[in-house]
């Protein structure tokens, strides 16, 4: 039969860890032609063995036939069929001997599925294009391990290029290449119109970064200590001064040479400025060289009027006036002596002004002057210990004061010796110090001094009377045995024996031959061991009270 064109190979198909049979559709004449190979998921190709991994079935069928599995392709796997026909020629033909059509035809299909299968793997081989005027290129002599094929500098001929490890640190070389090219960019940050407040990559600039600006057409360089971008280059007009500085550069080493007296100058900088404001005067005075001779003998005072140069004005516009001084020559002469003190008066220029404020002020305090004085003199001021005269080394009077800061008190003198100007109020009796214990009666004694008289110490009266405390049963407080009081809620006297009160005797007489007491039994009470107790009843106890009757005593309610 014939065979038509078709390609010798099927598949891959992908495996799911089920699927055992795949399908060839191309004809193979012996099942050995078949080759089945399977793809692991790391791409690493195994062929397969027929019979141990695989059957086949529809052999010498024109449609094929299938491949079964022996196991099933997992998933992440991949299955291919080809074919594979031995290029040998089996047939042999005796001469003059029988022909049987179907061995010829055996023999052509043969040949044709070997062309088939080269041209299947012809076309997975890398060719040139048929307009290619390559011809003839050749693979190296023998292969590096691990290296890539590339093409010689000729472009004739394949050779061994770098190896993986190359090709790595190539890769690692451009790769830091990129990160310096991203540092510089972040660093230098080309041509901008205005100052950017971020770099190339949106962030914060770094300490030292550039860029050119268009608009100003200088470099700048950004300042991270004071977050500000500063020109590297003048700008045009600077660029003109610096122009007009080098011309004049002769000059320039001139000034240099003498550099002291230029600083000199710019120490009188003001005066300077002065004399430029008065410069026709200047010229006047340029023509009298002798005066001029007479007055440089004098400099120091002409220093000292240019620093009033805003007066001599004044003076220039009364002619009237510098006639009257010029009458006082001497004065004016004590004056320029005393520049110096001038020159302090015009640094507390804004004192001046305040006391100029408070002129109402000075005057009473000019017309007081006496006793001011009498008080600086009287007042000596803080001292470590006591002063042997005044201030103005005069003698101590009675009535002068200085403050001690060795003790830290003032002190006044009495015409003999210091003493202290004021009395500490560390011992007074003030409740902080002395009363603290108001509650306490016998500390606040202590506290105050006082000594108790024993009652039969008082006098007798027919008409006295001694006053005792008095209160509820609430308001016994914290008694100390020995404590007489007189009980409102019982209206009854009682005392404290130190553990417990109890009723006076007599205190509940009537006078009308009764003995009266409380139907109502409000606070604890306990019988004195050894005493028996008599109430006339009824007697209510309290909620939460209790008379405790100690044993061997009785308490009867009649």
């Amino acid at each position: 039969m014939t065979i038509s064109s078709q390609d010798a190979r099927t598949g891959p198909y992908n495996g799911n860890g089920s699927t055992t049979s795949f399908s060839y559709d191309f004809k193979v004449i012996d099942e050995d032609h078949l080759v089945v190979t399977l793809k692991s998921s790391s791409n690493v190709e195994t062929v397969q063995t027929i019979t141990t991994n695989y059957t086949v079935t529809g052999v010498g069928a024109a449609g094929g036939g299938t491949v079964e599995m022996v196991t099933a392709p997992a998933s992440g796997e991949t299955l291919t069929i080809s074919r594979a026909v031995p290029l040998t020629q089996e047939v042999d033909l005796a001469n003059r001997g029988g022909v049987q059509p179907e061995v010829l035809e055996t023999a052509y299909d043969k040949l044709t599925q070997a062309l088939q299968d080269q041209e299947e793997l012809h076309s997975r081989v890398p060719r040139f294009p048929v307009s290619s005027s390559l011809t003839n290129v050749e693979l190296p002599l023998t292969l590096t391990a691990d290296a890539v094929l590339s093409v010689n500098s000729a472009g004739t001929a394949f050779t061994n290029g770098p190896t993986s490890a190359q090709i790595a640190s190539a890769q690692s070389y451009a790769e830091a290449a990129e990160a310096a090219l991203d540092a510089f960019t972040d660093l230098y940050l080309g041509a901008k119109a205005s100052d950017p407040a971020l770099d190339n990559d949106g962030n914060a600039l770094q300490d030292g970064a550039l860029y050119f600006d268009t608009t100003l057409n200088v470099m700048k360089v950004y300042d991270l200590g004071t977050t500000t971008w500063k020109r590297t280059t003048p700008t045009t007009g600077e660029q003109a001064n610096i122009d007009t500085v080098s011309g004049i550069a002769a000059n320039v080493t001139t000034v240099a040479g003498i550099s002291a007296n230029v600083t000199t100058v710019a120490g009188v900088s003001a005066d300077v400025t002065t004399v430029a404001g008065i410069s026709a005067d200047v010229t006047t005075v340029a023509a009298d060289g002798t005066d001029i001779g007479t007055v440089a003998g004098i400099s120091a005072d002409v220093t000292t009027v240019a620093g009033i140069s805003a007066d001599v004005t004044t003076v220039a516009a009364d002619g009237t006036d510098i006639g009257t001084v010029a009458g006082i020559s001497g004065n004016v002469t004590t004056v320029a002596g005393v520049a110096a003190n001038v020159t302090t008066v015009a640094g507390v220029a804004a004192d001046v002004t305040t006391v100029a404020g408070i002129s109402a002020d000075v005057t009473v305090a000019a017309t007081n002057v006496a006793d001011i004085t009498n008080f600086s003199d009287v007042y000596i001021g803080p001292s470590a210990s006591d002063p042997t005269q005044r201030a103005d080394a005069s003698a101590l009077q009675a009535g002068d004061l200085y403050f001690n800061t060795t003790a830290g008190s003032m002190k006044v003198y009495d015409g003999a010796s210091w003493l202290d100007g004021y009395v500490s109020l560390g011992d007074a009796l003030l409740a902080s110090n002395n009363l603290s214990d108001l509650d306490d009666a016998a500390t606040a004694r202590t506290n105050l001094g006082v000594t108790v008289t024993n009652i039969s110490d008082q006098a007798n009266s027919s008409t006295g009377w001694l006053d005792l405390p008095s209160g509820t049963d609430g308001e016994r407080g914290s008694p100390t045995s020995g404590a007489v009081r007189f009980n409102t809620t019982s209206t009854a006297f009682e005392g404290y024996d130190g553990s417990a009160w109890g009723a006076l005797g007599g205190g509940n007489t009537t006078g009308e031959g009764l003995w009266e007491n409380n139907a109502t039994i409000s606070a604890n009470y306990t019988i004195t061991s050894g005493n028996n107790a008599l109430s006339a009843g009824p007697i209510t106890v309290d909620s939460g009270v209790t008379v405790t009757v100690p044993s061997g005593s009785t308490w009867t309610v009649v």
